[in-house]
């Protein structure tokens, strides 16, 4: 399984010169691929068994997150701070 995170230097919070650090980007894409590796002597065969890419040009972090993750993402600015057992994902994002 891979998981790729893509991300850009974020202007808004970055003035500086040169190529910021990771925590001056912003997420702009997420990818997920998932393959079953097949050994054939000395060489490796990579069956693709499923792959994504989620997110909307408007998107912001949280929302690509939330597109890509169909889980609850709890901001420190919740109510609460456990979800009630059997409330899912679509109860959140209504």
């Amino acid at each position: 399984m891979v998981i790729d995170i893509e991300t850009t230097p974020d202007r808004d919070h970055f003035t500086g010169e040169g190529f910021p650090k990771p925590l001056f980007h912003k997420v702009v894409v997420i990818c997920f691929l998932s393959a079953e590796i097949e050994r054939q002597g000395d060489k490796d065969l990579y069956h693709l068994t499923e792959m994504r890419c989620r997110g909307e040009a408007s998107y912001g972090e949280k929302e690509l997150i939330q597109a890509f993750f169909p889980i609850p993402i709890l901001m420190p600015s919740a109510r609460h701070s456990k979800l009630p057992f059997g409330l899912s994902s679509r109860d959140i994002y209504r």
